[in-house]
């Protein structure tokens, strides 16, 4: 029975050769890049609600700790509009009291969804990065909010399979706060 081997005329000794030649490659020292600090990033909405209404106009503020100098900020939505297509937010950045302060105002759009708003932000100082994220989950209906609201259970009934066109029997749990207006 012939034995495989790794190269041609491999033995033992090339093949250990071989395996701390790989070590060795992926032990060597970090790139700026991998050697990268994360810093903490808070992101704000105004208006902040749990559900805007369509074309709602939002104001987005984000702000970092400032660490060397600002390279990129990023500010997003993806999977937005009919196409779901990305939409860049302009920002505008500025330092204040020691941190980078990132404003962008964007619309909600005009069709029920869920978007994520994602904000990033690079700094460098000529020996290291920094980098900071945050994101918001933005929930667009065409229900206006209801302040105060009551938090209720829907429940559907339970089948082994629906037909198509047969109404679906759900009944809606809310606690009692207050008379029932309609």
């Amino acid at each position: 029975m012939k034995r495989f081997r790794w190269f041609p005329g491999s033995n033992k000794a090339s093949w250990s050769m071989f395996v701390w030649t790989a070590v060795l490659a992926v032990g060597q020292p970090a790139t700026a890049e991998e050697t990268a600090s994360e810093l903490e990033s808070q992101l704000r909405l105004t208006p902040d609600y749990k559900q805007y209404n369509y074309e709602q106009e939002i104001t987005a503020i984000a702000m970092t700790e400032k660490k060397g100098d600002l390279v990129q900020v990023e500010m997003s939505i993806d999977n937005y509009g009919e196409k779901g297509e990305r939409l860049d937010i302009p920002v505008k950045t500025e330092e204040v009291d020691g941190q980078y302060v990132s404003k962008g105002v964007f619309s909600t759009g005009s069709r029920i969804t869920s978007y994520k708003l994602v904000y990033k932000i690079v700094m460098d100082d000529g020996e290291q990065k920094w980098f900071g994220h945050a994101s918001k989950m933005i929930q667009v209906d065409n229900m206006p909010p209801m302040n105060p609201s009551v938090e209720s259970i829907f429940k559907i009934e339970q089948k082994e399979y629906y037909k198509v066109g047969e109404p679906i029997k759900f009944t809606v749990y809310t606690p009692n706060k207050g008379k029932l207006v309609s």
